[in-house]
Order: structure tokens, then sequence, then C-alpha cells
């Protein structure tokens, strides 16, 4: 049962998460130009420009709210069953 959610995970999740890390600290696809390099540039450039790290801020905030809130959630509706349930 654990198999086929493992295969989909890896399949969805994780290969193009490893691979997108990759390409992040590479000067190329190496697909595509053999001859690419490791490089921290890409993060160089990002924490350089006030634009990209404000995107990243909002980005960060926005997921810290969408998190506090689907756990208070489901929180009080089970809160809410027990009461009625009484």
């Amino acid at each position: 049962m654990v198999a086929p959610a493992a295969a989909l995970f890896l399949l969805c999740f994780a290969i193009p998460f490893a691979t997108m890390m990759t390409m992040s600290v590479l000067t190329a696809n190496p697909l595509v130009r053999p001859d690419a390099q490791f490089t921290g540039m890409h993060y160089e450039r990002l924490s350089g420009d006030i634009y990209h790290l404000s995107v990243l801020w909002q980005t960060l905030r926005l997921g810290l709210w969408t998190t506090l809130l689907s756990l208070c959630r489901p929180h009080a509706r089970s809160a809410r069953a027990c009461q009625q349930a009484r």
C-alpha cells in the first residue's frame, strides 16, 4: 500500500525538487552544456536585490499564515464536534 504512494511522491515531488536544487547551483544545464560548473551566483544575486528579497519575504509570510490557519481550523472543527457530541 505504501509503494504506490512512495513512487508517486518520488516522481512528482522528490525528483523534480532535487533537479531544481541541483540546477540552482550550476552555471548551466548540464544536459545542454556539459562544462557546467558549480556556483553560488544565483543565490548571491538573489540576496543582493531588494525586490527579490521582498518577494521571498512575502512568500514566506504567506506560507506561515496559511500553515497557522490550516492548523487552527481543524482544531476548531473538532472542538465544536466534541461539544455537540456531549
